[in-house]
């Protein structure tokens, strides 16, 4: 069962990656006309950081795209995915472990 959850989230995580990857590329190629802001986007992680970002410099909202709740499901199972392999990492090592009740926001 070990090996499968291991799997699972390795899947999850490189799907979130390439999903990402491709965000960040498309926005690359149009930062000769439509330049970043200096300052940054709001947001508690780096998805909605991206979706602050492209409705800012391309008035494109991906919230409202049809199946972007699935790469937020994605990011979000991946999240759930590694950090309940990190906290059992941590659970399982000599060392004291820190508090692994933490959860990263999509």
């Amino acid at each position: 069962m070990e090996q499968t959850e291991a799997l699972a989230a390795m899947a999850l995580a490189l799907l979130a990656t390439l999903m990402k990857d491709f965000l960040k590329e498309q926005k690359r190629q149009m930062d000769k006309t439509h330049p970043p802001d200096a300052k940054g986007y709001p947001g508690k992680s780096e998805l909605l950081r991206r979706v602050s970002e492209y409705k800012a410099r391309f008035n494109i909202d991906l919230q409202k795209i049809e199946g972007f709740e699935t790469v937020r499901e994605v990011e979000l199972a991946r999240n759930c995915c590694l950090i309940t392999e990190l906290c059992q990492m941590r659970t399982t090592s000599p060392r004291p472990s820190s508090d692994c009740s933490t959860t990263w926001e999509t």
